[in-house]
């Protein structure tokens, strides 16, 4: 909660770090019969690092760089879902500056603007029915968006505190590349000029 940095005299930072290691399983059904698959194990590092100051009795200033979001997941190449998904990620940034205001002893206000970086990366298979084959086809895009957020922060004694924090939704609109790629000699160079274009 930004406004609760009314509550930290002088000047304060924090650097950290979430690490996460999903997995799963997913239950397919070829032809009547029952395949398992596990999806591939990744270790995603999501930081964060924070830092406050304090301007004067009234007037603090905070800055946040943080990952809301950032994960992703990848199966093996011959996995009976290829054509829909093989590799699947999706990472942000966010730098988020704001100040909060002390309005009385008891209560502090808070606004501030986010500023969210975002790539996007997906893989999977494409059939090409006149050559009678498989190519990988890779989407790779970038993005900012920009929200805002707004805080409060009510101290009713030394011991209890109650907060309120709202974050606007971040609009990304993604433009990158699609491509297409084979390990067969002489089909990538034939297929990629007319196949590749530009995201949006």
């Amino acid at each position: 909660n930004p406004a609760g940095i009314t509550q930290l005299p002088g000047t304060h930072t924090m650097i950290g770090f979430t690490v996460i290691q999903p997995s799963g399983t997913v239950d397919s059904k070829v032809n009547g019969d029952k395949i398992s698959t596990d999806v591939d194990k990744h270790t995603w590092v999501n930081p964060h690092a924070y830092l406050t100051h304090q301007y004067s009795d009234r007037l603090w200033f905070g800055l946040g760089l943080f990952s809301r979001f950032g994960l992703g997941n990848s199966y093996p190449d011959n996995w009976p879902g290829h054509y829909n998904l093989e590799y699947i990620s999706l990472r942000t940034i966010s730098l988020n500056p704001n100040v909060a205001y002390k309005v009385t002893d008891k209560l502090s206000l808070a606004m501030g603007v986010e500023i969210m970086g975002a790539d996007m990366l997906m893989k999977k298979d494409q059939y090409l029915a006149p050559y009678g084959l498989d190519v990988q086809n890779k989407l790779d895009g970038q993005s900012v968006g920009i929200g805002v957020n707004l805080a409060m922060h009510y101290k009713f004694n030394d011991q209890w505190a109650a907060g309120l924090t709202w974050r606007s939704g971040v609009s990304q609109h993604v433009k990158g590349e699609s491509k297409f790629k084979s390990d067969i000699p002489g089909v990538e160079s034939a297929i990629s000029p007319i196949l590749n274009s530009d995201l949006h």
